[in-house]
C-alpha cells in the first residue's frame, strides 16, 4: 500500500514499518562508530519494538538480541543465534534464568541474588555451563544514584563467586545511564574503562556501554521538544576515540 493511501485511513492508530529505513539507520549507526573504533557490534533492544519481522531483519544485519523479559527471551530464541542473545534487566525470575542457562544465553547479572540462582541451578545440572556478564552500577549524579547493577565495591566478591564455579564463564561487563547527553556517554565510557582496567583487563570478551542514544528528529518535532539537531557521528567520534586510544595504549 502506498504511504499516501495509508495517510488517508480513518482507522485506529497504527505504525508504519519501513524496512529500507531500518537498514539505512542500522548501517549508518554502525559505520559511524567503525570509523573511529572498528571492534563494534550493535545489540538491539527488543523492548523498543519486538515486531518479529523487524527483529529478524536486525538478526540478518548482524545485530545482537538484547532482551529484558521472559516474553522477549522466548521471541529471541525463535529468531536469534542463542550465543548472541543478551538477557538484561533488573528483574529476572528463576524460571527465566534457568531457561537462559539451558539455551546458552548470556545473562547480565544485575544483583547478587541472580548469581545465587545460577549457582544453585548448576549444582543440579552438571551438564550445563552458564555465560554471564556483569552490569556495573554507575551514577553520573551522586545525588540520584542508580538502583541497578553491581556496585563497584561489590565487584571483588562477585568475581570470587564466579571464579569458584568453573562452569560459569564471565563474558563481559555492561553499564547503562538514562542520560542522553554527549557528556554522559563520555562519562560512562571513561568510568567503565577505569573499572575494566582495575578488575577485568584481558579477562572478558566485550564491554557493553548500554543504550539511550538519541535519534534524529524531524524539525517540527525537535523544535517542539526544544532539542538541537542530533548528529550520531559526534557520539561515535567521542566514544570511538576513547576506546581506540585506550586499547592502543593497552593492547
Amino acid at each position: 500500500m502506498e504511504f499516501k493511501k495509508i495517510l488517508d485511513l480513518k482507522e485506529d492508530s497504527y505504525y508504519i514499518y519501513d524496512e529500507d529505513r531500518l537498514v539505512r539507520n542500522f548501517n549508518e549507526f554502525l559505520n559511524a562508530f567503525k570509523k573511529y573504533y572498528n571492534n563494534v557490534e550493535i545489540a538491539y533492544s527488543y523492548k523498543t519494538n519486538y515486531l518479529p519481522k523487524l527483529c529478524s531483519k536486525i538478526e540478518e544485519l548482524g545485530g545482537i538480541a538484547e532482551v529484558v523479559s521472559e516474553m522477549e527471551l522466548d521471541l529471541a530464541l525463535r529468531i536469534a543465534k542463542r550465543e548472541k542473545i543478551i538477557f538484561n534487566g533488573p528483574y529476572k525470575n528463576k524460571d527465566s534464568i534457568i531457561k537462559a542457562i539451558e539455551n546458552g544465553v548470556i545473562i547480565h547479572i544485575d544483583n547478587i541474588d541472580e548469581l545465587f540462582v545460577i549457582n544453585d541451578f548448576l549444582k543440579h545440572r552438571k551438564d550445563l555451563r552458564c555465560n554471564v556478564g556483569i552490569r556495573i552500577n554507575l551514577s553520573i549524579d551522586q545525588k540520584k544514584p542508580s538502583r541497578f547493577g553491581i556496585n563497584p565495591s561489590e565487584i571483588e566478591n562477585i568475581l570470587e563467586s564466579i571464579d569458584s564455579n568453573d562452569r560459569i564463564n564471565l563474558e563481559g561487563i555492561h553499564c547503562h545511564l538514562p542520560n542522553r547527553e554527549l557528556n554522559s556517554f563520555k562519562f560512562r565510557c571513561k568510568e567503565i574503562l577505569r573499572i575494566y582496567d582495575k578488575f577485568f583487563k584481558n579477562k572478558i570478551n566485550y564491554i557493553d556501554i548500554g543504550g539511550g542514544f538519541p535519534s534524529k528528529l524531524q524539525k517540527p518535532l525537535s523544535e517542539k521538544l526544544n532539542i538541537e539537531d542530533i548528529n550520531i557521528s559526534e557520539y561515535a567520534k567521542k566514544i570511538g576515540v576513547i576506546f581506540n586510544d585506550y586499547f592502543k595504549k593497552n593492547p
